[in-house]
C-alpha cells in the first residue's frame, strides 16, 4: 500500500523561529535513519493540522525535503500551554530494515451486552508499546467489547491478536477494560467510584499475575 507524503522545507539558524510561525510556518527537526545530524525544516501549519487528523503515533508516512523523500514516524510535538497550538514538530526517520519502538493506539469497537444490561465500561488503557520493522507497524489495533457479557469481566492484552511481526513490549497479563457493575441507590451517596473501578482493573491483571505465579512455584517445589 502507498504511504501518505507530507513536503516540509529545510530551513537554516538564521531563519528565526518566530519569524517562521508569523508566516504560518512550525519549526521541526527530521532525526534518525541514518542521518549523521538532524535536518532543521520548516513546516505548513494549516497543511500539517490537517495531516495529522489523518494518522497517528503509529503510522509510517513520508517526508519529502525539498526533494528527498524519506519514511517517518511523527515524534515528539511541542504545544503552546496557552493557544494549545503546534510550536515544534519532531519528525523520526526510519531505517525500514530495522525494528523501531512505537505505540499502537486501541479503538474500542462494538456493544458489550454487560454494559447494554446497565454496567459502565471502564477503560485502563488506550495503547500498547510495541517493537516491529516500520513496515509491521499498524495504525490501531480493534478491541471488539462484546464479548464482555457479565459484570466484573475484563480483558486482557493476552487476549489481542496482534497482526504478525509485532512484538508487545508490556505485560501481557495486563488487563485493560472491565465491566463495573450498576451502581445501586445506596452506591449513588457515596459519591463516585471511577477510581474504585480502575482499581479493579489493576487487580484484574494482578489476580492473573499471581495465579500464575503460584503455578510456577508449584511446578518447581514439586521437581
Amino acid at each position: 500500500m502507498e504511504r501518505m507524503k507530507f513536503g516540509v522545507k529545510t530551513r537554516t539558524a538564521n531563519d528565526g523561529v518566530e519569524a517562521l510561525r508569523l508566516e504560518g510556518k512550525i519549526p521541526g527537526i527530521i532525526y534518525g535513519g541514518g542521518r549523521a545530524e538532524s535536518t532543521s525544516v520548516a513546516i505548513d501549519r494549516g497543511a500539517f493540522l490537517k495531516f495529522r487528523k489523518t494518522i497517528s503515533e503509529s503510522t509510517v508516512f513520508d517526508v519529502d525535503v525539498d526533494g528527498d523523500v524519506v519514511p517517518v514516524l511523527m515524534g515528539q510535538i511541542q504545544f503552546d500551554p496557552i493557544s494549545d497550538e503546534p510550536i515544534h514538530v519532531d519528525l523520526r526517520q526510519l531505517d525500514m530494515t530495522k525494528p523501531v519502538k512505537a505505540s499502537i493506539k486501541f479503538n474500542y469497537v462494538g456493544e458489550s451486552p454487560a454494559v447494554k444490561a446497565g454496567g459502565m465500561l471502564v477503560i485502563n488503557r488506550e495503547s500498547v508499546r510495541v517493537k516491529a520493522i516500520p513496515s509491521a507497524l499498524v495504525d490501531s489495533i480493534d478491541i471488539d467489547v462484546s464479548s464482555l457479557s457479565a459484570f466484573d469481566q475484563s480483558f486482557h492484552m493476552e487476549d489481542i491478536v496482534f497482526p504478525e511481526g509485532i512484538e508487545v513490549l508490556e505485560d501481557l497479563r495486563t488487563a485493560l477494560i472491565v465491566v463495573q457493575p450498576p451502581r445501586t441507590v445506596e452506591t449513588f451517596t457515596e459519591g463516585p467510584r471511577e477510581a474504585e473501578a480502575v482499581a479493579q482493573v489493576a487487580d484484574a491483571g494482578k489476580e492473573k499475575k499471581d495465579a500464575s505465579d503460584a503455578e510456577g512455584k508449584e511446578v518447581k517445589d514439586a521437581s
